[in-house]
């Protein structure tokens, strides 16, 4: 009995730490330590904390969402791999939003290139989605958008870009 007795006190306690997070072998941790890994066998020095590695994974990936980036060194182009991994998402990435079917989004993104040169591509070869910056407007912080931008808001991007995805955001 006493056997069967540690066996099911064992199986308690593995069941205890999964549930609250513990142990080290979930796929969480071993994405993370691949992805750390790859980094540190690339270049030790990239980053001066795996802390400031994975920050770096993150904002990269965001930024991705609303871009064409350019992976222009090593350790870009192993970042951009894990951007669609759960890794990604578990540090906070979120995906763009998908626009409303009733949006003509070819007109818009021809017209923020036209009158606000948002989409063209830079020298690096990135290049800025003008849809999903529109879109990401949305989420942003209204009142200081126009508070910055003053008596110049109603001819911006900005209002361009509210005015198309989420009109009702526009203070009256």
């Amino acid at each position: 009995m006493g056997k069967w007795k540690n066996t099911i006190l064992a199986f308690g306690l593995v069941a205890i730490l999964s549930a609250c997070g513990g142990g080290s072998s979930d796929a969480e941790a071993t994405i993370q330590d691949k992805y750390l890994a790859e980094i540190k066998a690339k270049d030790s020095s990239a980053f001066v904390s795996d802390d400031a590695a994975l920050l770096y994974l993150k904002n990269y990936c965001q930024a991705a969402e609303t871009a064409k980036m350019v992976a222009s060194d090593p350790i870009d182009a192993i970042v951009t791999s894990y951007c669609n991994t759960q890794l990604a998402t578990d540090l906070g990435v979120t995906p763009a939003p998908t626009p409303d079917a009733s949006i003509d989004l070819e007109a818009f993104a021809k017209r923020a290139l036209d009158e606000y040169g948002v989409g063209q591509v830079e020298a690096d070869g990135s290049q800025m989605d003008a849809v999903a910056v529109g879109q990401s407007l949305c989420s942003g912080d209204i009142d200081m958008m126009v508070t910055n931008l003053g008596s110049d808001f109603e001819g911006s991007f900005q209002y361009f870009a509210l005015s198309t995805f989420c009109p009702e955001k526009i203070p009256s």
